[in-house]
């Protein structure tokens, strides 16, 4: 009888299959997710009113393929078999927060995820005093899109003539810029354009500034990256072609 009626209401709350649920979006929540799918941070906080503190109860619940999943503070996911509903813990204050971290949710995906409280589950459940929070999906980890882009470049002057070999570690916030083994330079992203974000930064020995000028080969650029010192920087014209190095 239990799990019909949790699926039930708890299912209702999902796929808004109709049913009333008087107070279930109405609890005060906030919820957080980051990570990928093998390492997941779920946080969750929610306010609960002052008559449940010293007694309540607070729930998390897990529903996936038709099976319930409640989790205890210090016990861990205890699947519902028809007898013994946990708690996760007993409230003890009017903020309380349920936090996951490095969970790998690859074995729960499309699971729904839902907190409340209440003086037993049966009483939440009555009251409604619940909330759906997650629907635990699959989170892919980032491409970074300069990773191949990543590798010494061998440098050349104004003349064409070799004279130097960096290397260059490229990501959207910033890049550096390695000689050998020795970094010579972390140059924040200035600007982004069509072609890619350009990197800008001063340089702390007065030369003035310090700028990597970033083009996508795929974008019909044949020299992927343009490295310049220059006395003053207003605009490209200012760029002193004897100090310039093209990297390729």
């Amino acid at each position: 009888m239990l799990i019909s009626t949790l699926r039930r209401i708890l299912a209702s709350a999902t796929v808004c299959l109709g049913f009333a649920l008087p107070a279930a979006a109405q609890i005060p929540t906030t919820s957080n997710i980051t990570g990928t799918t093998d390492s997941l941070n779920l946080s969750v906080t929610l306010s609960t009113e002052s008559r449940f503190i010293g007694n309540g109860k607070l729930y998390f619940v897990m529903l996936h393929n038709n099976q319930f999943y409640l989790l205890s503070e210090t016990r861990g996911f205890i699947p519902y078999t028809g007898s013994e509903i946990p708690e996760y813990k007993t409230i003890g204050s009017s903020k309380e927060s349920i936090t996951l971290n490095n969970w790998n949710t690859r074995g729960q995906l499309g699971a729904e995820i839902f907190v409340g409280y209440g003086s037993d589950f049966f009483e939440m459940l009555s009251s409604g005093r619940f909330k759906h929070v997650a629907t635990l999906e699959d989170v892919a980890i980032p491409i970074d899109p300069y990773t191949s882009l990543n590798r010494a470049y061998s440098c050349y002057n104004s003349l064409g003539m070799f004279v130097e070999t960096l290397t260059f570690s490229f990501k959207m916030t910033e890049v550096q810029i390695y000689s050998g083994q020795r970094l010579i330079h972390t140059v924040p992203a200035w600007q982004h354009d069509a072609r890619g974000p350009t990197y800008a930064a001063v340089l702390g020995d007065g030369k003035g500034l310090y700028v990597l000028g970033f083009y996508q080969p795929q974008t019909g650029g044949k020299i992927p990256y343009t490295v310049s010192y220059v006395r003053t920087y207003r605009t490209s014209a200012d760029l002193d072609p004897s100090t310039v190095r093209v990297c390729n």
